[in-house]
């Protein structure tokens, strides 16, 4: 059969559309199984979700979404008569807990550190954390009151209710390293509060990752330094309400590029701007870094990053 120049090209073309649309599902689906799907991460049922780490070099991990509330109300209101002035409590968690990473199911180290960030010296399973946690009422005001645990949401005028979270999810990953977030979200009295912090996994030797692991103590100084620069650089751009770091914060984490430092609501700005985040790009901090950390870094291709649990 003879094949002229017209024809081949037509197939040429037809074979780039095909190529073109296989693309596009392969896209599609990566997408879908790294939970960066709105409908995906929505989901608030304990099947196990799959979670994109390029196959080809690693192996997919896997997460549960867990719930749970603990809903409870005063047994005599503030205000005589007014059944609104009753005390309310709501604690609530929702968690993207870990099941499997790179394939291996052998992660209690990683899942007691985000319990204990979670819910304190929390030992034991995920769901004898949550029971402890949902079964005691942190009211405002820190009264202690006789109460009733009630199956609902409290029907209560906002100021007398204590609203409690915590989130529990992954934050990025790549090759090597992971991050998961920790959040503590508190609402009293109208006001919002949030508190961060962070747990940092080696996906590879399949260990946590301390703080003294990513920055060296002695360059403290040095380190304060450059937080200090760059907050004055944030002062003159962005017009930021900002004062001097006294200290490095506790509460950090690594991103593709740059080591973000979380200061606590206060410190260095009005407690009004909450939590207030300092990214400093990895090159300015080499002397910082510890050798080991460095080497993560190097071999940590393939960044992605999540969705937050809302």
């Amino acid at each position: 059969m003879t094949v002229t120049k017209r024809g081949l090209v037509k197939v040429i073309v037809l074979l780039v559309i095909i190529d073109l649309i296989a693309a596009f599902w392969y896209i599609s689906l990566r997408i879908e199984n790294s939970g960066e799907s709105h409908d995906l991460w929505e989901k608030t049922d304990s099947l196990a979700e799959a979670a994109d780490t390029i196959a080809e070099i690693t192996i997919p991990d896997t997460f549960d979404i867990v719930e749970a509330h603990g809903y409870f109300i005063s047994q005599q209101p503030m205000n005589a008569g007014k059944e609104k002035s009753h005390l309310a409590s709501i604690k609530t968690a929702k968690l993207r807990f870990p099941i499997s990473i790179n394939g291996n199911d052998s992660i209690g180290q990683l899942q007691q550190a985000l319990l204990e960030k979670a819910f304190g010296n929390s030992s034991g399973s995920v769901k004898e954390a949550l029971k402890a946690y949902t079964s005691i009422p942190a009211f405002a005001n820190n009264a202690a009151l006789e109460y009733k645990e009630v199956k609902y949401v409290p029907t209560v005028d906002e100021k007398h209710c204590n609203n409690v979270r915590v989130l529990i999810y992954p934050l990025y990953t790549s090759h090597r390293l992971m991050v998961f977030e920790v959040d503590h979200k508190r609402k009293e009295n109208g006001n919002k509060f949030k508190a961060s912090s962070y747990v940092h996994y080696d996906r590879v030797n399949q260990q946590i990752i301390k703080r003294s692991d990513i920055l060296n103590i002695s360059e403290s100084k040095a380190i304060l330094e450059i937080l200090n620069k760059k907050i004055e650089l944030l002062k003159e751009e962005k017009k930021m309400n900002l004062v001097h770091a006294s200290k490095v914060p506790s509460e950090l984490y690594t991103t593709r590029n740059a080591l973000a430092f979380v200061f606590s609501p206060g410190e260095i700005a009005p407690l009004s701007e909450g939590e207030i985040e300092i990214h400093i790009p990895y090159q300015n901090l080499q002397s910082a870094l510890t050798p080991n950390f460095t080497t993560i870094l190097e071999n940590s291709t393939g960044w992605w990053n999540y969705k937050p649990v809302k």
